[in-house]
C-alpha cells in the first residue's frame, strides 16, 4: 500500500511539474537561453571519476556520458543516454523516464531552473521516492564553460550534483547512503562536446 501511495505521489507532483514548466518555457524562449541541459543526440561530456573508500581514494578514471539516440514518450522527444537513462525537457525543467514493475514508464524530475530553494521528490529504481533539494548558486564552480547559472541538487545521503546551464553537470557525488562506510563517488567535469 505504501508503495502504491508514493507511485501515485510522484505521478501527481510530475503533472504538476510538467504544468508549471510551461511558464519556465515561455521565459526561457523569451531570454533566448539556451535549456538547463543541453539534450541533443551527439552530445557527450567527458568526467573524471574517483573512488573513494572509507574515505581513502582508490582509483580514478575517465568516464564518458553521451547522448546515443532519441525517442519518443506521450508526443514528447526523449534522449536516450548510453547507459539507457532516458530523459526530456519541459521548459526549464528535464526528467528522467521511470519504469514500474508493470512496465508503465513515468516521468520523475532530475533538474529544473528556480530562483528560490525547492525540494522535489525523485524516482529511485521505479518505485521508491527520494527527496531531493535543488538550490541555485550564488556562483559556479571554478570552470572553463562559465555557465550563466549554476545549480545544486542534493539528497538527504550527502550526495549532490552542480549542473551549470546550458553546459550539463558540473560535479556529482553519489554516497552508499546506507552502508555506514565512508564510501562515495565524485565526478568532475573535464571536457564536453554539444552538437
Amino acid at each position: 500500500m505504501k508503495n502504491n501511495l508514493y507511485s501515485i505521489s510522484a505521478f501527481f507532483l510530475s503533472v504538476l511539474f510538467l504544468d508549471e514548466s510551461s511558464c519556465n518555457r515561455q521565459a526561457a524562449a523569451s531570454s533566448g537561453s539556451r535549456a538547463i541541459y543541453p539534450l541533443n543526440v551527439g552530445n557527450y561530456w567527458v568526467y573524471k571519476d574517483s573512488t573513494f573508500s572509507e574515505g581513502k581514494l582508490v582509483s580514478t578514471a575517465n568516464d564518458t556520458d553521451k547522448i546515443v539516440r532519441s525517442g519518443e514518450w506521450n508526443g514528447k522527444t526523449t534522449f536516450i543516454f548510453d547507459d539507457g537513462r532516458e530523459w526530456f525537457s519541459s521548459g526549464d525543467t528535464i526528467y528522467q523516464l521511470g519504469k514500474q514493475r508493470t512496465g508503465a514508464k513515468f516521468p520523475s524530475p532530475v533538474m529544473m531552473a528556480t530562483e528560490k530553494e525547492s525540494k522535489f521528490n525523485s524516482m529511485f529504481g521505479g518505485d521508491v521516492a527520494v527527496q531531493k533539494k535543488i538550490e541555485k548558486l550564488s556562483s559556479c564552480p571554478e570552470n572553463k564553460w562559465e555557465p550563466s547559472a549554476c545549480y545544486k541538487i542534493s539528497d538527504t545521503c550527502d550526495g549532490y550534483m552542480i549542473n551549470g546551464y546550458g553546459v550539463g553537470i558540473l560535479r556529482e557525488k553519489t554516497t552508499e547512503c546506507f552502508s555506514g562506510n565512508n564510501n562515495y563517488i565524485t565526478r568532475t567535469l573535464i571536457n564536453v562536446y554539444l552538437q
